[in-house]
């Protein structure tokens, strides 16, 4: 009687919960970002990446390990804009064969500090979908206390929360 009573309770708990889907959170630091576009000088500095050019944008590109059934259910940057004149700004993109999905963040205000970002999610387009971050970063501003080493923005970290289907 216990055997089918212990069961009973298990199929019942199996039948009455609703589909859930794993979350995962990848963290990955910002030095992981490679240079698109714009600046040519640039550093990678305590696992970020950061524009030392006080003329040019610096443009990166940010990967994202996924499988192919991830979903992008949101997630967060810690990004230090030093130019007040400049945001850094991150856009996360989904690219497939049904076309582009993509969510914003970006920094308000200048920092020595890494501001905490979030964005939301991102419809995958497609199972060959690829994802990806892209972001801008403004230009060092002049040091007026050490002219050797300019005020930097960077992108200091990037999280992104995956969600995976339930298996059955």
């Amino acid at each position: 009687m216990k055997f089918k009573l212990t069961h009973s309770l298990v199929a019942i708990t199996m039948i009455a919960s609703p589909l859930v889907f794993a979350d995962d959170a990848k963290m990955y630091p910002g030095a992981d970002c490679d240079r698109h576009s714009g600046s040519d000088n640039y550093d990678r500095n305590n696992g970020s990446i950061r524009n030392s050019s006080t003329e040019l944008k610096l443009v990166v590109m940010c990967p994202i390990l996924k499988t192919t059934t991830d979903t992008i259910g949101g997630g967060e940057l810690r990004l230090i804009d030093r130019n007040p004149g400049g945001n850094v700004k991150c856009t996360i993109y989904s690219d497939g064969e049904n076309g582009r999905s993509h969510a914003e963040a970006k920094t308000k205000g200048s920092s020595p500090f890494p501001q905490e970002k979030s964005f939301g999610p991102v419809i995958p387009m497609g199972a060959d979908a690829h994802h990806y971050i892209k972001c801008v970063i403004p230009p060092a501003m002049e040091n007026p206390n050490n002219s050797n080493n300019p005020r930097r923005s960077a992108v200091v970290s990037y999280q992104v929360n995956t969600l995976s289907p339930p298996v059955m």
